[in-house]
């Protein structure tokens, strides 16, 4: 008989503190409008009970139910078949304390995507610390991307494949995609194998730049 509690997967907690009202915070993790924001397109509404979808892009929409909320403090909906999403928020005055929480993981389930628990686990490990980042930035203080180019003139194109943490829906690839596009670079990213190829003229935006730029919306170079 299997032993469904040594299969269990430690929950996947990430707390962080930020310098904005328990209010503020709680529009970017509690609203549509907030959540598209760092995390995926999606139907959302504050209402216990309410079923929304959350658009994954090429994974598809992911079927998702409001299981409790009490505002401004807790949120908690089901992701999928086997996930729950829980955001603690904690009024620290002046500050806010968010606290995720990603349950239901066993190593030996699969993933709507087709990945098993284990890959996906070692994937949100690291990319919930992205996203944990985004938010802030994105949701909260709302900052735009900045980057610097350098144009010396002349033409000298360079190609590179950049292996590119935290990338995990269509939304984040769009991401990447602007970013690159505002600094006037070529590219193309692979979210399965977690790549981005750009191609660029080194006269006019040097590399550093370039990885700046998508470090700055929240994801991790290597």
């Amino acid at each position: 008989m299997e032993n469904r509690t040594e299969s269990r997967l430690p929950d996947i907690r990430r707390t962080i503190k930020v310098d904005a009202s328990i209010q503020e915070v709680w529009l970017a993790v509690a609203t549509s409008e907030g959540l598209a924001a760092w995390f995926m397109p999606n139907d959302f509404q504050p209402v216990q009970g309410h079923k929304f979808s959350l658009d994954a892009g090429p994974i598809g929409l992911t079927s998702c139910k409001v299981t409790l909320i009490k505002r401004p403090n807790s949120l908690s909906f089901d992701w999928g078949k086997d996930w729950q999403l829980t955001f603690e928020l904690t009024d620290l005055g002046g500050q806010t304390e968010i606290t995720l929480v990603h349950s239901g993981w066993d190593a030996n389930k699969v993933a709507e995507s087709g990945r098993p628990h284990t890959v996906a686990y070692e994937r949100m490990s690291q990319g919930w610390t992205v996203l944990m980042n985004r938010l802030v930035r994105r949701a909260i203080h709302k900052k735009e991307n900045q980057a610097i180019s350098i144009n010396s003139g002349g033409i000298n194109m360079q190609q590179t494949t950049l292996q590119v943490s935290g990338m995990m829906c269509n939304h984040c690839v769009k991401s990447v995609e602007e970013a690159l596009t505002a600094l006037g670079v070529s590219g193309r990213v692979d979210l399965h194998q977690g790549t981005v190829f750009v191609e660029y003229d080194e006269n006019k935006v040097r590399l550093a730049a370039i990885k700046d730029a998508i470090e700055y919306i929240g994801y991790d170079v290597n």
